[in-house]
């Protein structure tokens, strides 16, 4: 669950602090009682499963009050703290509490010594989202930069992205678990949810849309909020570089700029890239359709490659069509002789038997 810990290693979910700041929180009344853990927890739906939900501490000026963000769909909260060896936890609610959609509560949790301890107050603040809301929490991209940088609510946005940047990789946290997001361009692969340790409340997505070298497009993120009741959309307007013209094609293998294309593609002057030849196993294809070097196990016949075993070269087959010829022309005369041969010898015998019948 997402928790905070005293003395543990895992990070805070709270970006703008860290685990040093977090423990000085915790031990700001070092002589005094102090939480040892505290984390919240959604009410179970009717399948029985619970989220975890996200505590963050306010800020140095206030080191006893935290905050926690319920997405639309958590109609409750469970909390749970602890505290320190010889303090105990006073006012935690016994059993889950409710919250409107839209709507926050402030509980305040006071800890008091078994050991003579000075005591402590604290406070946790619970808000509910609306599910109104069609902003992004954060919306970055791999290997470009946008102009402005990026505000939740602000809608439109240029985005310069590097040529070696094949596709426009964004990377996004929803405000709203309940928010569903998409992009009207080509996806070249599905979204994904990035990899994560332990239990967080919100996590970093990824879409991926392609994008032509030195081309432009128009990238749309669809927002929809959490009830369903309307979209929002960030305009991102990208812009690729193009390659510089001494390495003017791009190859997609190394994701870099070359002027020479490896075996098997040609520099297609349209697109810029470094194009797979159109002719198989073809090793060279300086315009894509006509093959001059072949791939090994292969031979070149009038610009296209065919395979050594069972097919003989132009050459040989040259020089072995009149041997074949020749030898068909002498079968058939050697057949035409042997069938005249017998032919004659025939019909010797049939005269020779009428001369022999005639004497008797």
């Amino acid at each position: 669950e997402a928790r905070y810990e005293k003395g543990s290693s895992a990070q805070p979910p709270c970006p703008a602090m860290g685990r040093a700041q977090l423990l000085l929180l915790f031990s700001t009344a070092a002589t005094g009682c102090a939480l040892r853990t505290l984390f919240l927890r959604s009410t179970a739906d009717g399948s029985g499963a619970a989220m975890p939900v996200d505590v963050a501490p306010v800020g140095p000026a206030e080191p006893f009050s935290y905050r926690a963000q319920l997405d639309y769909s958590m109609r409750g909260f469970v909390i749970v703290a602890e505290a320190e060896t010889g303090c105990k936890v006073v006012g935690l609610p016994s059993s889950s509490t409710s919250i409107d959609p839209g709507s926050n509560i402030s509980l305040p949790l006071q800890l008091l010594s078994t050991e003579g301890k000075p005591p402590a107050k604290y406070s946790v603040a619970v808000a509910r989202s609306s599910g109104a809301s069609t902003n992004l929490a954060s919306l970055k991209m791999d290997g470009a930069f946008t102009v402005p940088g990026f505000q939740p609510d602000r809608r439109s946005y240029d985005v310069f992205l590097d040529v070696a940047q094949d596709v426009l990789t964004l990377r996004y946290v929803v405000e709203d678990n309940g928010q569903a997001v998409g992009v009207q361009a080509e996806l070249s692969r599905p979204a994904r949810r990035v990899a994560v340790v332990g239990e967080i409340q919100y996590v970093e997505d990824v879409l991926e849309v392609a994008v032509d070298v030195g081309g432009r497009r128009l990238v749309e993120v669809e927002v929809r909020a959490a009830d369903r009741s309307h979209t929002g959309v960030y305009q991102l307007q990208v812009q690729r570089s193009r390659c510089p013209p001494e390495r003017k094609f791009f190859d997609g293998q190394s994701l870099v700029c070359s002027d020479v294309c490896n075996s098997g593609f040609f520099g297609n002057m349209e697109t810029g890239r470094c194009t797979p030849c159109r002719v198989p196993s073809c090793a060279g294809c300086p315009l894509g359709n006509e093959c001059d070097q072949c791939a090994p196990g292969f031979q070149l016949d009038h610009g296209r490659c065919v395979s050594n075993r069972g097919v003989r070269s132009s050459s040989a087959n040259a020089f072995f069509s009149p041997l074949l010829a020749a030898a068909a022309v002498a079968l058939l005369g050697l057949i035409t002789g042997i069938w005249l041969a017998r032919r004659c010898g025939c019909s010797k015998a049939s005269s020779l038997s009428d001369s022999d019948d005639s004497d008797y």
